[in-house]
């Protein structure tokens, strides 16, 4: 399933490097997933999947969030069963205008697939010139020594300066669209009608410190 998906769209892409493969996806729009059922027979699951995304890609657009369910992220996986996901660090390359090249992980298909979609998405937007990963109020720049019960703010950033947040949740990946700055109590990001401080919070029952985000009432105080 989800053939149609993999290729590039005018040599824009995301392609994937793991250990066990890798695989090169067209950019997520609302026209390409419009288009899709017109000249593919999909099955039912990819008919869901291509529906919830034109959702997905609607709210985001026009609300400026979105969540990417776990119940999407598993059945797209179907792409991705030949890459057997333990915990992996993968190389990624989104081709535009000027190719960008960065990392993350992942521990499972899952996983694997919620990021990819949003790369995938963000790609549909625009150019992608860096991704980048923060914990707490710092740029995480190596991911082998990061601790793996700490969940990582992940940002794109693109060529018009817009930015994409994709924050992890139990209920899969929230995407926020605007722009991120830091303030004295930590990341503050600037989404629709909204400004949220992003933090983290010790999970007593799985062992790991998850990421949440609340709305932002401080001084709006930036730190150089």
């Amino acid at each position: 399933m989800f053939e149609w998906a993999v290729g590039n769209v005018k040599g824009r892409s995301i392609t994937i490097l793991g250990q066990n493969g890798q695989i090169e996806l067209k950019p997520i729009t609302q026209e390409f997933l419009e288009k899709i059922p017109s000249v593919v027979q999909l099955s039912k699951d990819e008919h869901e999947v291509v529906d919830t995304l034109l959702e997905n890609i609607s709210n985001l657009r026009f609300k400026g969030y979105e969540l990417i369910s776990s119940e999407t992220s598993e059945t797209y996986s179907a792409l991705f069963d030949k890459f057997y996901v333990g915990y992996e660090i993968f190389e990624i390359e989104a081709k535009s205008n000027k190719p960008c090249k960065f990392q993350f992980y992942a521990d499972n298909e899952i996983t694997l697939t919620a990021y990819s979609l949003a790369f995938q998405i963000a790609l549909g937007i625009g150019q992608i010139i860096d991704v980048s990963h923060y914990y707490g109020k710092k740029k995480v720049v190596d991911l082998q020594a990061h601790e793996s019960n700490k969940a990582l703010l992940t940002i794109i950033t693109m060529d018009n300066r817009q930015q994409i947040a994709i924050c992890p949740t139990s209920d899969g990946l929230e995407l926020l669209i605007g722009n991120m700055s830091l303030h004295k109590e930590g990341i503050v990001f600037d989404y629709g009608y909204y400004s949220d401080l992003i933090s983290w919070v010790y999970n007593t029952v799985y062992g790991r410190y998850d990421l949440v985000h609340n709305e932002y009432w401080g001084s709006y105080e930036e730190v150089n």
